[in-house]
This record gives structure tokens, sequence and C-alpha cells, in this order.
């Protein structure tokens, strides 16, 4: 104790630590990466005044607004309870997001409620928000339900379900279960679409050599990676 206070009195004194109180230098890495993104936008904009090149620098402010939006991710990936599986071994997270999903066995669709879904390249997992329970000091989430990318299809214009994206898993019996996810807006479901569709013809091409992926006219498009191909 006596250490750190005799560093704090002669840093304190120092320069580089003026108008800095111990919180401020306390904080943890993960919160130092919005300070460095405004700090390479205030690079940027004044050479671009001086007229100096800009293009490396340009190229470290894109990294920068990745950067924070990554942390996130995977923060809330580390919130996840109760899922058993392996999770840094379904691939790179592609998206996530919360939605209302309804799940539809024979026919017979469920009451839809709140899910967090994570969209991994192996994998998507559909999780129960539990921030709003007591006692609980950061946002959570619990396990439910996933679908493997083997198994995973996805529609893009389902006819009883305007609006909605819907995801499809191919039991080994043969049977289908579908997720029916109401989507906030057009621009959030055309980006989930793009990458799921993506991830399936990852799959195919994997499968089958190159060969293309089936596209069938049912209920609108349907994509999935197990079917055989044309």
């Amino acid at each position: 104790m006596f250490v750190f206070g005799s560093l704090w009195d002669r840093s304190s004194g120092s320069g580089w630590a003026t108008g800095c109180s111990s919180t401020d230098l306390l904080i943890k890495p993960v919160q130092r990466i919005m300070k460095y993104q405004l700090l390479l936008k205030d690079f940027l904009k004044y050479y671009i005044k001086a007229g100096r090149d800009v293009e490396d620098l340009q190229r470290a402010v894109e990294v920068m607004c990745f950067v924070p939006k990554r942390c996130n991710d995977m923060m809330n990936v580390g919130r996840l309870q109760g899922f058993e599986g392996k999770i840094t071994a379904q691939g790179k997270l592609l998206q996530q997001d919360t939605f209302f999903v309804s799940e539809q066995e024979n026919g017979i669709l469920s009451r839809a409620r709140e899910r967090r879904v994570f969209l991994f390249e192996q994998l998507v997992i559909f999780s129960e928000p539990i921030d709003k329970k007591k006692g609980l000091p950061l946002p959570g989430y619990t396990f439910k339900n996933s679908i493997k990318v083997s198994c995973l299809g996805v529609e893009e214009h389902p006819e009883e379900h305007p609006g909605c994206l819907v995801l499809t898993s191919r039991g080994t019996d043969g049977s289908v279960a579908r997720f029916v996810m109401q989507v906030a807006s057009p621009q959030i479901k055309q980006a989930w679409f793009d990458d799921v569709v993506q991830i399936l013809e990852t799959q195919r091409n994997f499968l089958n050599g190159g060969e293309r992926f089936r596209v069938s006219h049912l209920s609108g498009r349907r994509f999935d990676a197990s079917s055989s191909p044309p």
C-alpha cells in the first residue's frame, strides 16, 4: 500500500496524470476502446485539414469502429448460461439480436416468446434473456434451443408469416421444426437471411465438392444444406 501511495504521489505530480483521478487511470482495457476510436477520429480530422496522406489512418478508424461491436458481441456470448457444448468450437459469431420467436412442430405454433438469438458459423442458439430478474448485476441469457448448420434451413418469404424470418431444423426422423422470428425491420431480416444463406452455401459446397445448393419454391424460396443437389 505504501509503494502504491508513493507511486501515485509521484505520478500525480507529473504532466501525464494532471487532471486524472485514480478512477480514470484504473478503467479496464475494454473500457478504453471507445477512447481509442475517438482519438483516431481526431487524428484523421486534423490530418485531412493538413493535407496529409490518411489512407492508413482511415483503415485504423474503420477497424476501431468494428472492434467495439465485436467486444460487445463476445461479452454477450460470455453471459450465455446452460449451453453444454463448446462455444468456441461454433465458429465466428455472425449475428445476434433479440426477437419474439414462435416454435412450430407438427403444425402447432407456440406463443411467441422473447429470445436472444446467436448466429454462429456452425450453430444457431436461442436463449431467454434473464436481465430482468432481481439480483443479477449484468444482463444474462439462458440456453433454450439450438440448430446445427447440418440441419438448418431458412425461408425467405413464408406466405403465412409475412415480414418474418423463418429458420427450420430438420430432425433425424425427417420431421421439420420451424422457428418463426418476428423481425423489427426489413434491413435486419435481409442481413440475417443473407448470412444464413452464405452459411448454407458454404456447407453445401463443402459437402458436394462445390455443387450449388438447391432452391425450392415451397412457401417462398427455401434454402437448406441437406437437400440433394438438382
